[in-house]
């Protein structure tokens, strides 16, 4: 009872999400309205600047994003999170133009610029297909995170441009080809299409908290925001291997900020990473964690000694040839030092 949720609105990137006396003020609709607690389940450059301005620095420092198809070799305090992008293209064609013999199927053949193909069709009851779709069928493909990096443009120029025009030829080339199809016949006998950049696709690393363990053996003084409030955490130290993120969470929170992240990025589980399933289940768990109380700062120790972003190993999010120990992360700010402790005298911040 008393619970009012709305749905679908937006909230400027710059300065939409401001502390003032101590409640989080969201601007939507022209106006700030005051929240106890906020959740980002976002990622890529509008969470990082919704975040940019904001007191909770430390939860804006892992919000901080690359689009790359591969990560860069390792460098101490380099870690960050980093996303792909990849073309999708919809696709009307006559029956029958494409095999029906699939719902959907990876392209595994290395010299293609396509991941994925499906019919969508497929997924429709019959009575729907046999009355809106008699003569054609809806498919979706999906590229290749190279190819996506190669031809990417700002999506609000794609539309009508020639750019579009040769992604569409591009991927439709490569259908033909892989499905042994003649030529020409989805480039000229496609009916209609839509292509999207997805710009900040899936993750190609995760950030793998570290959690308290039996094997823990130091407590570090680990601060939460850019402000004198600082939260003490036990982790692991360096020297206690990878046992220190055996039960690494699956989102952050920091408890001084009240102010927590979700998505598919935060996970202690390889096979999981870039999923459904992690992004659910990320979500879930900071649920039960803010109905069972906001004590308590969870997945957000940064530093030497802190958590690390490591790459991810799947069919649409590879990382390449990615240091497989991960990267931690330094503190984005001079007021912090690599075990992001705080100055006993603070440094003037640069941005």
């Amino acid at each position: 009872d008393g619970l009012h949720i709305e749905q679908d609105v937006w909230v400027p990137p710059s300065n939409g999400l401001q502390m003032q006396d101590g409640e989080w003020k969201v601007k939507a609709k022209g106006h700030f309205h005051g929240f106890d607690v906020v959740v980002i389940a976002h990622n890529g450059k509008c969470a990082e600047r919704l975040t940019a301005a904001t007191p909770a620095q430390a939860v804006h420092t892992l919000l901080r994003a690359n689009f790359s198809d591969s990560l860069p070799p390792p460098k101490p305090g380099a870690g960050r999170f980093t996303l792909n992008q990849i073309y999708s293209l919809l696709v009307e064609v006559p029956k029958g133009v494409l095999p029906m013999t699939f719902d959907g199927v990876f392209v595994q053949d290395p010299r293609s610029q396509l991941k994925w193909v499906a019919n969508n069709t497929r997924k429709l009851a019959s009575h729907v297909t046999s009355t809106n779709l008699r003569d054609s069928e809806v498919w979706t493909f999906l590229s290749t995170s190279q190819f996506g990096r190669k031809h990417k443009v700002p999506q609000e120029h794609l539309e009508g441009s020639s750019k579009e025009a040769e992604v569409v030829r591009l991927l439709l080339e490569d259908a033909e080809r892989v499905f042994g199809l003649p030529p020409r016949s989805l480039t000229k006998g496609h009916q209609c299409f839509k292509l999207q950049l997805w710009g900040a696709a899936c993750p190609i690393n995760r950030w793998q908290a570290a959690a308290p363990s039996a094997s823990a053996s130091a407590s570090t003084s680990t601060t939460t925001a850019a402000s004198t409030t600082t939260t003490t955490t036990t982790t692991a130290s360096a020297s206690s291997s990878s046992s220190a993120f055996t039960d690494s969470p699956d989102f952050v929170w920091d408890e001084v900020q009240r102010i927590g992240i979700v998505g598919d990025w935060i996970t202690g589980d390889s096979k999981r990473a870039s999923t459904v399933e992690a992004a659910f289940l990320s979500g879930t768990r900071l649920a039960e964690k803010l109905a069972g109380g906001l004590s308590g700062s969870v997945g957000l120790s940064l530093g030497r000694e802190g958590g690390r972003f490591v790459p991810v190993h799947t069919d649409f999010a590879d990382a390449g040839e990615g240091a497989e120990d991960g990267s931690w992360v330094k503190f984005h700010d001079s007021n912090h030092d690599d075990n992001g402790q705080q100055h006993s005298t603070p440094q003037p911040r640069r941005w």
